[in-house]
């Protein structure tokens, strides 16, 4: 996979993360979110977002325990509290 398909593919998911308010967990989501897919992406494309999305929120919430994040679409992530 190259740079390109992969800065699409990892955008178009972000599409489904609102930004949030600066300093907050939240805004933060999309910036750990990105980081981890673009790194497993290229390793296993096979990996769901899903499983990239509750590592996303688990790191966040080590230092943010009571962090749930607000996602446009919940199903695309199949995310569920």
């Amino acid at each position: 996979m190259d740079a390109k398909e992969l800065t699409r593919i990892v955008n178009e998911e972000l599409e489904h993360v609102p930004i949030g308010i600066a300093g907050r967990a939240q805004r933060k989501v999309r910036a750990v979110y990105s980081e981890m897919r673009r790194s497993s992406l290229p390793v296993d494309e096979d990996l769901l977002r899903a499983v990239t999305f509750a590592h996303t929120v688990a790191t966040l919430r080590d230092s943010h325990p009571d962090f749930k994040p607000t996602l446009l679409d919940p199903g695309h992530f199949g995310w569920s509290e």
